[in-house]
């Protein structure tokens, strides 16, 4: 109390479910400051101390309302599902304002593909309340997502130097970000074990858990932590359960568990009938269980249906890559060939002939396909207008004329560009030189060398575990024993 100080008078009242409002306020000549807390009354724990707000005796409304904001926006912080302060105190509760944009770009993200939308509401509560830092965190998170990680990297300095700003969970979740920048698979996995242990109704934490375990070749734990909320799906959440339910099959896949595949990806789709990505998890599983006149009759139904997510086309490639692996190269190549002619009539119905993404994706269904020779023509154009465009994916257009020289018997050139990727280095490459490196030496018949390239992309962070079951330029693998052992489930 200032010298020359009132009576304080302290007062109480309901917050919100189970927190009560508490404080007092103090006058010092023509001022006022006001001073209170929010607790837990069901835990008998303080959620936290509002910064005290100064006001003149004779007009306490503005500063009573700055109070209230800061209340509402503390209270409501703490009861929201899956935001992982309950499990500590708020360290400094945002204002009602800023609580509010950032609810909305957190749903955003939830329910649809354009992240922008949802970080232009995050950004705009960071403006509204400097010492808000959840929307910061969330905003790096979902640069990660979008595959920015420079951008999500440059936030989570940001956030560290006010690291004394954050609850011990968010700590946890800029701990996330941060080994997520640098490719530390193992010790992201070990953050977010934390992470659910702390707070298990995070959907998102419990997501990201699975999708890391999987990464890590491990989907026993991944399918167990992505059921977790893929059995009561949040309404509206349509993004984040697309893709939560298909990483759920994928890992039921490598365990080999098709049926219960199968029954996955048919659940998801009673949810979202709408998303054909979805039906491309079905097709996967009936193809392994060898149920192919189903998948026929599956994929001639895609063809004609509209979706929010995933097409006709790309039902196809999924069923053709798994028909390569379960059933034999025949068929793999006939269901290739039909999403080779899906595509080009696709671009050819909305005048993209020409467009170079559009191009890109025949190239890839011709190589798929075999049609090595006219693959290799029409990379080179690719390549040529890329460089012409000075475009950005000179490394990805080299990693494909690498393994196309090798199958086209252009030896010298698939061995230099074999060295060249694997000297490949950039501050988030993720293992992608490693692993390109591993496809060139495979085809050449370079097999230790190729287990120890795919070795080292894993080890640097690369996600391309799926790959080591379907990918068409490691199948010179199969059956040696150490790319086996590599790929073995571990947990």
């Amino acid at each position: 109390r200032h010298e020359g100080a009132g009576e304080s008078q302290p007062g109480a009242e309901s917050a919100g479910p189970g927190l009560v409002l508490s404080g007092a306020y103090y006058l010092a000549g023509d001022s006022l400051r006001f001073q209170a807390s929010l607790t837990d009354a069901a835990r008998g724990k303080l959620v936290t101390t509002l910064p005290a707000v100064m006001g003149h005796r004779d007009n306490p409304m503005p500063a009573i309302e700055r109070l209230r904001q800061r209340a509402m926006g503390g209270a409501a912080l703490y009861v929201a599902p899956g935001v992982g302060l309950a499990t500590g105190q708020i360290v400094t509760p945002p204002t009602h304002e800023a609580y509010k944009e950032y609810s909305i770009g957190v749903r955003l993200r939830a329910m649809s593909p354009d992240v922008s939308s949802a970080i232009q509401h995050l950004q705009r509560a960071a403006q509204l309340d400097t010492t808000f830092m959840a929307p910061w965190l969330y905003m790096a998170t979902y640069y990660l997502d979008i595959w920015q990680p420079a951008d999500g990297d440059s936030l989570a300095q940001y956030i560290d130097r006010r690291r004394d700003r954050l609850s011990r969970y968010e700590e946890m979740r800029l701990d996330y970000i941060r080994s997520a920048v640098k490719g530390q698979l193992g010790e992201r996995l070990r953050i977010l074990r934390l992470m659910h242990e702390a707070e298990p109704d995070d959907m998102d934490v419990s997501y990201r858990a699975g999708l890391t375990a999987f990464y890590l070749n491990r989907p026993r734990e991944a399918a167990e932590m992505l059921s977790i909320g893929a059995v009561r799906p949040e309404e509206g959440a349509f993004v984040v359960m697309l893709f939560r339910y298909g990483a759920w099959a994928e890992a039921l896949h490598l365990l080999g568990d098709y049926d219960e595949e199968l029954r996955v990806a048919r659940q998801a789709q009673e949810h979202y009938p709408d998303a054909l990505m979805l039906t491309a998890h079905e097709v996967r599983a009936l193809v392994a269980l060898g149920r192919l006149e189903e998948v026929k009759a599956i994929v001639n139904e895609s063809l004609a249906e509209s979706s929010m997510a995933g097409s006709g086309g790309w039902v196809m490639g999924v069923a053709a890559r798994a028909l390569r692996i379960h059933v034999g190269r025949e068929e793999a190549v006939a269901m290739h060939e039909r999403a080779l002619a899906w595509q080009r009539e696709y671009l050819r119905g909305r005048g993209l002939e020409d467009d170079w993404f559009g191009r890109f994706g025949v190239f890839f269904d011709l190589y798929q396909a075999e049609r090595w020779q006219e693959a290799w023509d029409l990379l080179s154009e690719l390549s040529r207008e890329d460089a012409e465009a000075r475009g950005t994916h000179s490394a990805a257009l080299r990693t494909w004329r690498g393994v196309l020289a090798a199958r086209l018997g252009h030896e010298d050139e698939a061995r230099e560009i074999l060295e060249e990727l694997r000297t490949l280095e950039g501050p988030y490459d993720f293992g992608s030189g490693s692993y390109a490196a591993a496809r060139v030496a495979s085809l050449l018949g370079e097999r230790e060398l190729a287990v120890e390239l795919l070795r080292d992309a894993f080890s640097e962070g690369s996600e391309n575990i799926m790959r080591l079951h379907d990918e068409i330029d490691l199948i010179p693998l199969h059956g040696y024993q150490p790319f086996e052992e590599l790929r073995r489930p571990k947990g």
